[in-house]
């Protein structure tokens, strides 16, 4: 059996003048507690909680309310002003608060393989939030019929190739121009000094950037869940070492690019529906030619070029195609990638898929032939 970790994030809303009062009290209470006041009245469980998990404490900064596990009630009712509710122990209400909650996706009923752990009620621009976490107990699959491989990069998110497709996926363009643009805005601000407006751009970068994250995630694990197909990506371990000093822009921009948030929605998301994520190792895959095994080169970062066979395509469609194959060696009984096109060199002539191309064949490449083990 899996077990998925994931986290509801929940919105603390319609809130009467009482409740919103009692709940700014026991969250203002919290700080001052960590900021070692004494005699500050607040719930026995939150203090303990916050005695427990809240070793250094910066000055200045806000902390979360730690919700222990075994207080968690949620319910789901029929009341129309929300359909989940949440009781909240305060100090200044026996009993503690029943407050609705709006959540961003549904939650579900403790119970039945789902676990409620221990939990947070966090305050961010004048607004209360309940973030739930939870394990869920999924069956995994015990058979699969193809294969689902992705390449993690800095052009492209994820560029994948799969056993029922003929051609390769290009995802997540679109963060790069994101990440630069809001860059180039916050040196701008910087200039004048508007701190505020830099966190407040961050906030928002972080919030787009994630948003596109979900969706890349999400179209390729119901891709693999339709098609029964095992997903392996390449592991990420040591990624900022292997790239070594290649300037200061370069290391920015391996530094910050989403990698390990993308495998890890990426991972919980496929687990939920018992898929698998296996993480291969790539070392290599970025140098080897995927058509004759030589190593080739690189002349720019998207483009790779084989001396031996004279093999030119998309440096990440290379390296996705290597991890497939890889894969396939390893594990057995995965049927070849479909007949897969290659791309064309130039990415502007190629279809967009999610924002990104999708593979055109590209002069002097072949196509891998399907065949199923």
């Amino acid at each position: 059996m899996m077990k998925v970790r994931k986290t509801i994030k929940c919105k603390i809303t319609c809130l009467t003048e009482r409740k919103k009062e009692a709940l700014e009290k026991e969250y203002e209470n919290l700080q001052k507690h960590l900021q070692k006041e004494e005699d500050v009245e607040l719930y026995s469980a939150n203090k303990q909680q916050a005695d427990r998990y809240y070793d250094e404490i910066e000055e200045g900064k806000e902390y979360p309310i730690s919700v222990r596990k075994d207080l968690i009630d949620v319910r789901r009712t029929d009341n129309r002003i929300a359909k989940y509710w949440l009781t909240v122990r305060v100090a200044s209400v026996y009993g503690g608060i029943n407050v609705p909650l709006k959540p961003h996706k549904s939650i579900p009923v403790e119970g039945g393989g789902v676990e409620y752990c221990e939990s947070k009620i966090l305050k961010k621009d004048g607004e209360f939030y309940f973030h739930l976490t939870l394990v869920k107990t999924v069956k995994p699959r015990e058979e699969y019929s193809g294969l689902l491989a992705i390449d993690i990069g800095q052009k492209y998110l994820a560029v994948s190739v799969a056993s029922h497709r003929d051609r390769p996926k290009f995802q997540g363009r679109e963060i790069r121009g994101v990440r630069r643009h809001h860059s180039w805005l916050r040196k701008k601000l910087g200039e004048k000094k508007l701190k505020k407006e830099i966190d407040r751009l961050s906030d928002k970068e972080s919030r787009k950037v994630e948003q596109k994250i979900h969706e890349i995630t999400k179209e390729l694990v119901e891709e693999a869940d339709e098609h029964d197909e095992l997903i392996v990506v390449g592991n990420l371990k040591g990624l900022r070492e292997s790239n070594g000093d290649k300037g200061k822009t370069m290391n920015r921009m391996i530094s910050n690019f989403p990698h390990y948030k993308f495998v890890r929605y990426l991972e919980y998301k496929a687990n939920e529906r018992g898929i698998e994520v296996v993480r291969m190792n790539e070392h290599g895959t970025s140098k080897e030619c995927s058509r004759c095994g030589a190593e080739g080169n690189r002349p720019n970062q998207g483009l790779f070029k084989c001396p031996r066979c004279g093999y030119e395509v998309n440096a990440d469609f290379n390296g996705a195609k290597n991890i497939f194959e890889r894969t396939k060696v390893a594990l057995g009984n995965i049927p070849s990638a479909g007949a897969v096109s290659e791309p064309a060199l130039n990415p502007s002539d190629m279809v967009s898929t999610s924002g990104s191309p999708s593979g055109e064949t590209e002069k002097g490449s072949s196509s891998l032939t399907s065949k199923a083990s």
